[in-house]
């Protein structure tokens, strides 16, 4: 099974799902530094054949229709100003029956958000969408 772990940091995800299940795993991160040291951390845990890294932008995926049979993403949604190009390249790539698999931070309704955060110093860089707006853009995308 191809798994792709979108916003994949240094990947440590990608790894740790390489050796617990025994699938290929390709990060995108949009830092070459972080690419770079998955690289370098998958060499030194053995996991180098299993595991592979590349620069890219979450919204514009390198990947056919179709593709991919699982997406893990965590922590990268807050970062995505347009979440509907983020989502809709998700399910593009995803395999019929494909499963997108995702931990992120939401906010509920309107509340005001107290800088700096683990994803924004202020607010110019903050991303963050509320739950409800989330739920309505899956539906859209899933059902239509």
């Amino acid at each position: 099974m191809k798994v792709l772990d979108l916003g994949c940091g240094i990947g440590g995800s990608s790894r740790l799902l390489s050796s617990e299940f025994g699938c290929n795993t390709i990060g995108i991160d949009i830092t070459e530094e972080n690419c770079r040291a998955a690289v370098e951390l998958s060499k030194l845990v053995g996991l180098y054949e299993r595991t592979e890294y590349r620069v890219g932008d979450a919204t514009e995926l390198p990947f056919d229709n179709d593709s991919i049979g699982v997406v893990w993403t965590e922590h990268v949604q807050m970062n995505i100003e347009d979440k509907t190009k983020f989502y809709s390249e998700i399910y593009r790539v995803l395999k019929k029956g494909g499963k997108l698999v995702f931990h992120d931070v939401f906010k509920d309704g309107n509340e005001e958000i107290y800088f700096p955060v683990h994803w924004a110093s202020d607010s110019s860089l903050n991303y963050l969408s509320n739950k409800s707006e989330a739920c309505q853009l899956f539906h859209s995308l899933i059902f239509n």
